[in-house]
């Protein structure tokens, strides 16, 4: 029985496809499938002929053509499917690409500039060394895509999910990403500048070794971000849970971190330096080895291990926190900390040595 029913919908699937009628256009002639075809084959044919009008296509399928060097100028497009296409060195200039689906595509240095996409799937599409400048991302879904060395500029991603894709050395600059969602991405080695990320998602994401500046992320959920080895100037994350950041010889200046509850936040042999960091309560705090300065942790417990053992602290004030556990600052130097409402656990155990510098007013 189950074998019938998808053997009937997959003939629905082929007669949907199969009566959909083409229509092509360019300005207010209508072009037949034939000719359409035939002059994708002249890409310098193509280019004089079809970018003096404004050309609509819908309900098209294209596989397996060499479109190396296309311009797609005023394009309007409805319902195409792209597959096994070279798009390299394309130009998409002042168009809507609407319900389209690109597999298997490549866009190797191709320019994409105040175009809209809506409703679009994105399927093992290789973006590498694209401008992708004032673009319009609606909606649309990219799956094991690679984005090495674009460069984005002032576009903005609405409802957009990013999984399993890889964007080494690419530049993201004047961005803003909306109720959008990243999972398994590795984005390392990157420049960012000015991006906004409202009510999103991270799921395990790296950005890891590059240069980020003025971020501000306002997330539903983060579950793992590395920022590891970055160099970074006012970064800004809330969300309602942390899962784990990864800061390790990380150098930030002016961060902003504010959730419910973190899991891990990782700073080892981290130089962090104008921070403020709220929380009501913090799994595990690590700053081994650390240069800490002029910032404040406030109003959280944390319930396993403070690790701070080999780190230097000046002008650092813990208002209203709670140590459970395990406390090490063996070999810390601890003598520019403040306390405000800060206690100890009586259980915890606190490891210290004779290397331990602690101001007077300190409560381990």
């Amino acid at each position: 029985m189950r074998n019938k029913v998808n053997l009937k919908i997959f003939t629905v699937f082929i007669c949907c496809f199969t009566c959909c009628k083409n229509e092509i256009s360019l300005g207010d002639k209508t072009v037949s499938k034939d000719t359409f075809i035939k002059d994708l084959k002249n890409i310098q044919e193509f280019n004089k002929r079809y970018s003096k009008e404004k050309l609509k296509i819908k309900n098209f399928f294209i596989k397996d053509l060499d479109l190396k060097g296309i311009e797609f100028l005023d394009l309007e497009a409805f319902s195409l499917k792209f597959t096994l296409t070279n798009l390299d060195y394309s130009n998409i200039i002042n168009s809507k690409i609407v319900d389209t689906n690109f597999t298997q595509v490549t866009f190797r240095k191709a320019t994409f500039k105040e175009t809209l996409f809506e409703n679009c799937i994105f399927k093992n599409v290789d973006f590498s060394s694209s401008n992708i400048i004032k673009v319009t991302f609606t909606n649309c879904k990219f799956y094991s895509c690679q984005m090495t060395k674009t460069i984005q500029r002032e576009s903005f991603f609405s409802v957009v999910k990013i999984k399993d894709c890889e964007g080494l050395n690419s530049k993201m600059l004047n961005l803003t990403f909306e109720q959008s969602e990243f999972k398994d991405c590795d984005f390392s080695e990157s420049a960012f500048s000015n991006v906004t990320f409202q009510k999103s998602r991270f799921i395990e994401t790296s950005f890891s070794e590059s240069d980020i500046k003025d971020v501000f992320m306002q997330l539903n959920k983060l579950q793992k971000i590395s920022i590891a080895q970055s160099r970074i100037k006012n970064l800004a994350i809330e969300a309602p849970n942390i899962g784990i950041i990864f800061a390790l010889r990380a150098k930030i200046n002016n961060l902003n971190l504010k959730a419910n509850r973190i899991e891990m936040l990782n700073l080892i042999n981290t130089k962090l330096k104008n921070f403020k960091i709220v929380s009501k309560e913090i799994e595990s705090l690590v700053g081994a080895v650390s240069l800490i300065e002029k910032g404040n942790f406030v109003d959280f417990k944390i319930e396993q291990e403070t690790i701070f053992r080999g780190a230097v602290f000046r002008e650092v004030n813990f208002d209203n926190i709670f140590f459970k556990k395990l406390v090490d600052i063996r070999n810390a130097d601890l003598k520019k900390v403040s306390f405000n409402n800060s206690q100890v656990d009586s259980r915890t155990k606190v490891l210290r040595d004779s290397d331990t510098e602690l101001s007077k007013e300190s409560i381990f």
